[in-house]
């Protein structure tokens, strides 16, 4: 049974949606699910279940990092969740994704050290479930955000001197930099969960520019609603219970 978590699969949706930050997971249960309850306060890392338009949703903090993130998806799995939705903040590298628009990831470059080891197999490319991905673009496009499908890239470092690996990403169209999406991918395909991934572009990372407070909050709040009808659409479209 899982150590980190401390909630019971009854109490668990079977669909999650993921924020790396507590804080963020405590925002969606108290501003946008209704009947929030929490299931799970181990370590700060809060659960929520509650029912968004109709449907029942979880809402579980993982932390900062790959290895949080994996460690939090395993325990999903264990309590019967079947879907993970990755939700956060990345610093965009490329010009036409600029700040206050949302990035759809459709696989995640393995520059971690969790993916790579939990794949075991050198040269494995995390890849986002089609049908999530595909839930995700038409939330953005009815909720009209602007928004990118792509690849971004999942690090260990937050703060990376290594001028030329950015570059290099940069060169091969990878959109923006993030740090859990490469974990959730490869856990999900080691587990047979369904698992998607959206992102805020909060930071711009050519010259290191960060986006005003009142912009970050405003962009934060529009991924958090396509990433809730894009669970509400995948469970729907899956046969959940709603």
């Amino acid at each position: 049974m899982p150590l980190h978590l401390g909630g019971t699969p009854e109490e668990l949706a079977p669909v999650a949606v993921l924020p790396g930050d507590p804080d963020r997971a405590h925002l969606i249960a108290h501003e946008f699910l209704e009947s929030a309850r929490c299931y799970s306060q181990v370590r700060g890392l809060v659960g929520y279940s509650g029912i968004w338009k109709g449907c029942p949703l979880t809402v579980q903090a993982s932390g900062m990092g790959g290895p949080s993130a994996a460690i939090i998806c395993e325990e999903l799995a264990m309590l019967g969740v079947k879907t993970i939705i990755r939700i956060g903040t990345c610093g965009t590298l490329q010009a036409g994704v600029s700040a206050g628009s949302l990035v759809i990831a459709n696989a995640a470059c393995a520059c971690d050290g969790a993916s790579s080891q939990l794949a075991s197999v050198a040269g494995y490319a995390p890849a986002a479930s089609w049908g999530v991905t595909a839930a995700l673009v038409a939330a953005a496009q009815a909720s009209g955000t602007a928004f990118r499908v792509g690849t971004v890239a999942s690090m260990d470092l937050f703060y990376d001197p290594r001028q030329a690996v950015t570059a290099g990403l940069r060169s091969l169209g990878v959109l923006a930099l993030e740090m859990e999406a490469a974990a959730v991918f490869t856990v999900a395909a080691l587990r047979g969960l369904q698992a998607g991934a959206v992102f805020a572009v909060t930071d711009t990372i050519e010259g290191q520019v960060r986006a005003e407070r009142a912009l970050i909050d405003r962009t934060v709040r529009s991924m958090i609603e396509v990433a809730l009808d894009a669970a509400l659409a995948h469970a729907t479209g899956a046969g959940g219970q709603c």
